[in-house]
């Protein structure tokens, strides 16, 4: 874990960024404009790499990979926390936008990487099935006509089973034995035909007796059915989950089939906000978190550099070896598992740290004097409120840093030995680029509308007073920020429709904002990773 850095700051209060934006200008007065040219082949190999790095950084934003074999064999990116799918108690995969979630549930589908998860966990010797329940793009369900069921949370719990069991018949080999006919979702009287079968206890009977049964079928054969369930936000308005996905994770949690296990890949801020969960708290041991480490992050980095450029790459380590401490050829053993070249390093710090020290070169001076490597700073500069990372801001930080080195590293000379300069990654502009297009998918999000609203305005210096403009807010302080964001946009659908308390929990929940408290007061910190853009 990195070093956190405690800036006169009360000792109760967390990790919270109180240093001036200035320090990561990439124009420091001591740096001297002209300096002596380093060997023209070390530039040759260093702009051959990051040719490479610009035309294969990937498109985190796009929905369409195709998860061939051949795509996860070479490209795909394991995680350690994907091993814990196999656990039968973990039932919750939470994660904000961007962590994944669809990425992983997609590679599920593609049998030779269930096959290498299964390798990779040490399950060889379990049988498992995957089934894929919800399948957004075919049946285009949305729940609109089962208003008068909202509040029965029965009603819903029923649904659920329900549409587990229709699934099970239609996607997978099981041949159901009952005469229920199978409700085509799809179509405008799918809500009508589901209320009365729901509300029909003999023919519900006979759903769960046929799930029972199913459960023994696969006890017999030993065989373990895995469910999985994703964009539930598309199929169920965020507005209803309280009413529809909370019994969802309850029976989830406390299935009635030990053979068949639902796993839920949610949106960690919809799931936060869930006030329907009397226990929430409790299913942590539940949970597995999709959220990216540091050493994740930037192993996903070098595996990228080593996918298209490794030769190039070992060359330029290979120069700086003896005074960075960078093992190469016990870094070529580990790319390689049982002879197969994944081109990916674990997750070991005495690995990674020196790899990325170097490809980032060294800070600039610091006005404190203190000294924070790449591996340390990049972190930082894209954390999230709880210190969480994501990796589209990351890629588009490296992106924007490149644009800007080539165009004015041939005048400040930043760059040195380094393949691109720390100091480009951390400026202004940089900082800035990176945040545009993940919070504008964010708040393109239902049930994120606040969002958009909040950080525009905040952007923008004539929507609100500068005294708001402060890292850190007492609560009064940030309650008046969210009372003059609410009056900007009082005829808006989002503000009409909801109360602060909500619209201050929707930033909690995707991490805009966190809350602590000092002494016995609130206090309100923007993430790190937007300061530059809402000019905080």
């Amino acid at each position: 874990e990195p070093v956190v850095e405690t800036e006169p700051v009360v000792e109760t209060e967390p990790v919270v960024e109180t240093e001036p934006v200035v320090e990561t200008e990439p124009v420091v007065e001591t740096e001297p404009v002209v300096e002596t040219e380093p060997v023209v082949e070390t530039i040759a190999l260093q702009d051959k790499i990051l040719n490479s790095l610009s035309q294969n950084l990937p498109s985190l934003y796009a929905e369409t990979t195709n998860y061939t074999t051949d795509y996860i064999n070479n490209i795909f990116y394991f995680r350690p926390c994907m091993e814990d799918f196999l656990i039968p108690e973990k039932s919750i995969l939470l994660g904000d936008k961007g962590t994944g979630k669809t990425a992983f549930y997609k590679a599920l589908q593609n049998k030779y990487f269930f096959k290498r998860l299964v390798e990779k966990s040490q399950k060889k010797h379990i049988n498992y099935k995957v089934l894929n329940v919800t399948n957004f793009e075919n049946d285009n369900f949305e729940m609109l006509a089962f208003d008068e069921y909202l509040k029965d949370e029965l009603f819903v719990k029923k649904f659920w089973v329900f549409f587990i069991w229709q699934a099970i018949c239609n996607r997978s080999d099981f041949v159901t034995k009952t005469d229920i006919p199978s409700i085509d979702l799809a179509r405008s009287t799918a809500q009508d035909k589901i209320i009365k079968l729901v509300n029909n206890a003999e023919l519900l009977e006979q759903i769960e007796d046929e799930l029972y049964e199913l459960n023994k079928e696969l006890n017999s054969s030993e065989e373990l059915l895995i469910l999985t369930f994703d964009r539930l936000d598309n199929i169920v308005k965020p507005n209803l989950w309280n009413d529809i996905i909370s019994p969802l994770v309850k029976l989830s949690i406390n299935c009635p089939w030990d053979m068949i296990l639902p796993k839920l890949f949610l949106r960690r801020d919809l799931y936060e906000r869930l006030g329907n969960l009397t226990n929430k708290h409790s299913f942590s041991a539940r949970v597995i978190d999709l959220e990216w480490s540091q050493n994740e992050m930037f192993s996903y980095f070098l595996k990228i550099l080593f996918l298209y450029c490794k030769e190039d790459f070992f060359e330029y380590l290979s120069k700086y070896a003896s005074s960075t401490g960078i093992n190469i050829t016990q870094i070529e053993k580990k790319l390689k598992t049982k002879g197969h070249q994944h081109n990916q390093l674990p997750l070991d710090t005495y690995l990674i740290q020196p790899i990325i020290n170097q490809f980032f070169g060294s800070p600039k001076s610091r006005k404190n004097g203190k000294i924070r490597l790449a591996y340390e700073d990049l972190y930082r500069n894209i954390q999230s409120a709880d210190q969480t990372v994501n990796l589209r801001p990351f890629i588009d930080l490296i992106s924007s840093a490149i644009k800007e080195q080539k165009e004015q590293d041939y005048i400040k000379k930043f760059r040195k030995e380094s393949i691109l300069s720390l100091v480009y990654c951390t400026s202004n502009q940089s900082r800035k680029s990176a945040v545009i297009n993940y919070l504008t998918d964010l708040w393109n999000e239902k049930g994120n509308e606040f969002v958009k609203h909040f950080c525009e305005d905040l952007s923008k210096n004539n929507n609100i007073d500068s005294k708001y403009k402060k890292n850190i807010l007492h609560e009064d302080t940030f309650e008046s920020l969210l009372t003059q964001v609410r009056k900007n946009h009082k005829d808006e659908p989002v503000i009409k429709n909801s109360t602060m308390e909500e619209c201050k929990q929707v930033l909690l929940a995707n991490k805009i904002i966190t809350s602590y408290m000092v002494g016995n007061k609130t206090r309100y910190g923007f993430a790190y990773l937007y300061t530059n853009y809402l000019g905080v």
